[in-house]
């Protein structure tokens, strides 16, 4: 007798996926609205805070990197017309 090996179908890997972030999300909802609005509110404050510096400076990075890209890649385009695309 062979052994079954049993698949999960793709779509059962598929709706998984947003049911369980959409639960993570209704309890966060739910544990945060039963703070009081004003702790709410400073808790929220002091936490963005904390957490924007370092997204910030990815972004930050993300910017100076591609400038560097672009810079790279409009002198490889114009080294290429002048020295290639004139001997053509």
């Amino acid at each position: 007798m062979k052994n079954k090996v049993s698949t999960i179908n793709s779509s059962f890997h598929h709706s998984l996926i947003p049911f369980s972030s959409s639960s993570v999300l209704k309890w966060d909802r739910d544990n945060v609205m039963k703070m009081p609005a004003d702790v709410n509110s400073k808790v929220l404050e002091k936490t963005l805070y904390k957490r924007l510096p370092i997204p910030s400076n990815h972004f930050a990075d993300m910017r100076r990197g591609l400038d560097r890209a672009v810079g790279a890649y409009n002198r490889a385009v114009g080294s290429f017309e002048e020295r290639v695309l004139v001997s053509a």
